[in-house]
């Protein structure tokens, strides 16, 4: 009988391991039927929208005399080329926002389920969001962070769009 039983127990845990795999792998589909969907600015569009929060007061020969800061609100220095920054200042950036950047599509899977696992243990998350995402956060309004943390339905579109950005930029 005891083996009849624990032939039994393998049996459904593995049925309910399959209808895991099955509903993962369809959550999957849905995700990237949604990727594709999902409408992306171009580079352009974002760098010809973009505004410092300063302005430059010049002398007549265009030499700066004074830099004034016009936006309280948001702190945005001038738009600097990726070419322009210090190799050594792009790998401080990775290393302390997205160490993973070159190994994913713009969503770290394995900083979300230690977030995720961090909030169902401590009610606390952070950390998650990768460079491409803390992009999409700044390019969409409905998406910027409110107080402390975004909703399961913010981070879930924030995913989505930083996954169809990834697909369109360089």
């Amino acid at each position: 009988m005891g083996v009849v039983r624990g032939s039994r127990w393998l049996r459904r845990m593995g049925q309910g391991f399959i209808i895991l795999l099955g509903g993962m792998a369809a959550l999957f589909l849905l995700m990237q039927f949604l990727v594709a969907r999902q409408q992306t600015p171009s580079f352009e569009q974002v760098r010809s929208a973009y505004r410092s929060s300063y302005v430059n007061i010049l002398d007549r020969n265009g030499q700066r005399l004074q830099q004034l800061r016009l936006d309280f609100q948001e702190r945005r220095g001038e738009w600097t080329a990726l070419e322009a920054a210090s190799p050594a200042l792009q790998d401080a950036l990775l290393a302390s926002e997205d160490r993973r950047f070159y190994n994913h599509h713009g969503v770290d899977g394995l900083a979300l389920l230690g977030a995720l696992a961090k909030r169902l243990s401590s009610g606390y998350s952070g950390g998650a969001s990768t460079i491409t995402m803390q992009l999409v956060g700044m390019l969409d309004e409905q998406l910027h962070r409110q107080k402390r943390s975004r909703s399961y339905r913010q981070k879930i579109k924030q995913i989505i769009m930083a996954q169809a950005l990834e697909r369109h930029w360089s």
